[in-house]
């Protein structure tokens, strides 16, 4: 049986020698110290040890489950080892489909900008889970202070960018032209089904819903009131004779900075229904 010093074994499996070191010390291989020299030497065992080990990770199989399915698991363990990571995979293909998809549609925004803002359509919006954080002009709200909360958009936040940032506006608070404003971070229900987000108690549920579209400039983002710049939007359901029927959230969302001045460009999407005919 051939010998190897950690040298030609890190060259061999382009494995460096401080991890060949840190495998033996785990005991994914098992070195014999030359007592002559002091080499330590690795054999074909150790070899083929460290190429499945290496396989196994490159799966992305944990250190742990690598190891496992070369010392412990039964084939079956092995088998239902790779099924689990296959449905990780396919996790991680979706997310990656996903957030491919989303820097489409801002790229697509941001080319369509010129021709596109002040234009107001009519749009769908899609069911969404919605989480506020902070409150216009006041610290960290009471929202985020609670453990369940914090603990919710902490999960979220590693999920940029399927979860987005959004500005958002109560219905009543637009109903009374009031300047109170919200930060949240909004996720479709698919992705939220899709990836087993959490969810507590504050978390709100914004439904299916059609809803005037608005593309807007915002200029001195952080004086200025989000719901100043709606005027286009309520003149528009005036003579539509439509009413808000649900919270404003405001989507895709670019902020940039040029020298002092702030400037936000974005979409108000305003849940709207007709209005009840009283006569």
């Amino acid at each position: 049986m051939a010998n190897y010093k950690i040298g030609e074994l890190s060259k061999l499996l382009k494995i460096p020698e401080t991890t060949i070191r840190y495998y033996d010390k785990m005991g994914i291989i098992d070195s014999q110290k030359n007592e002559e020299n002091g080499y330590r030497l690795f054999n074909d065992v150790d070899m083929h040890n460290l190429m499945h080990y290496k396989m196994y990770r490159s799966y992305g199989l944990s250190q742990k489950a690598a190891q496992q399915c070369i010392y412990d698991f039964e084939l079956s363990e092995i088998d239902q080892t790779l099924m689990k990571n296959l449905t990780n995979i396919d996790l991680q293909i979706s997310f990656l489909t996903s957030k491919k998809n989303i820097i489409l549609q801002k790229k697509q925004f941001i080319e369509q900008l010129d021709s596109q803002l002040g234009t107001l359509s009519e749009v769908e919006r899609e069911a969404s889970y919605l989480i506020g954080y902070r409150k216009r002009n006041e610290e960290q709200t009471s929202l985020i202070q609670k453990k369940a909360n914090s603990a919710v958009i902490s999960n979220w936040l590693e999920y940029f960018p399927l979860v987005k940032m959004t500005p958002f506006l109560l219905e009543k608070d637009v109903r009374m032209r009031s300047d109170e404003g919200y930060s949240g971070l909004i996720l479709s229900q698919k992705l939220a089904h899709e990836f087993n987000l959490p969810r507590c108690e504050d978390v709100m549920e914004l439904p299916a819903c059609r809803c005037v579209s608005y593309i807007f400039q915002r200029q001195n983002a952080m004086s200025v009131p989000f719901i100043r710049y709606l005027e286009p939007v309520f003149r528009y359901m005036e003579e539509r004779a439509y009413e808000i029927d649900g919270i404003v959230t405001f989507d895709p969302y670019i902020a940039l900075k040029k020298h002092s001045e702030h400037l936000f460009y974005g979409r108000v999407l305003v849940p709207v229904r007709e209005k009840p005919d009283l006569g």
